[in-house]
């Protein structure tokens, strides 16, 4: 990406436009703590989280401040999916916590920069065995296995499958089943693709 973001290296438009920001270098999701001046910017890592700012050129090609794909986070004992909301007057370059809305809703600070929200932008996600076991045993209440799918408990020892926030599968007497819908066959195929088999 790296290419001049503004008219001059003004250290307030930088510290506007990027500062409080997530965006990525080498391929990693990275905290914008600050603004220096000139055209570098401070960045924090996320994955392994760090206390350590590493002062970077954002010209560079190995930063990239287009806002990350999001999806379900895995955050303590639930997943919750996570989507941009549709602001126009954000003026941001990369992603900034007021442009993000969760389902169901998350209480801001603490996720966002953190691991969690890494792994989310990454795609890193447990497989069903590993999320299955996070909630007989460790009582997490729901996890992601996918971008868009997330497994949960509904009622009892019932687990529902999730879409993009929504319950769209069940799982009884250890199947898991699609729930009727005019969109069966797509969330099929996507379900299937995040390791879920259906009987």
């Amino acid at each position: 990406m790296g290419t001049e973001l503004y008219q001059g290296p003004d250290r307030d438009d930088v510290r506007q436009r990027l500062g409080g920001t997530i965006c990525r270098y080498k391929g990693q999701p990275v905290y914008i703590v600050d603004a220096r001046g000139g055209h570098q910017v401070y960045v924090q890592p996320m994955n392994p989280p760090s206390d350590d700012c590493e002062l970077i050129d954002y010209r560079t090609p190995d930063f990239d401040y287009k806002s990350p794909p999001l999806g379900y986070m895995n955050y303590f004992d639930k997943a919750y999916y996570l989507s941009r909301l549709p602001w126009r007057d954000i003026q941001k370059q990369g992603l900034c916590q007021q442009a993000v809305e969760s389902r169901p809703n998350i209480a801001k600070g603490g996720w966002f920069p953190s691991r969690s929200l890494a792994q989310c932008i990454l795609g890193e996600h447990p497989n069903l065995q590993e999320a299955l076991e996070l909630i007989q045993t460790q009582g997490h209440e729901s996890v992601a296995v996918h971008r868009h799918i997330a497994i949960g408990v509904v009622s009892g020892q019932s687990l529902g499958v999730f879409y993009r926030g929504r319950m769209i599968g069940i799982r009884e007497m250890g199947k898991f089943r699609l729930l009727q819908s005019d969109e069966s066959s797509i969330l099929e195929r996507l379900i299937r693709k995040a390791g879920i088999q259906l009987c």
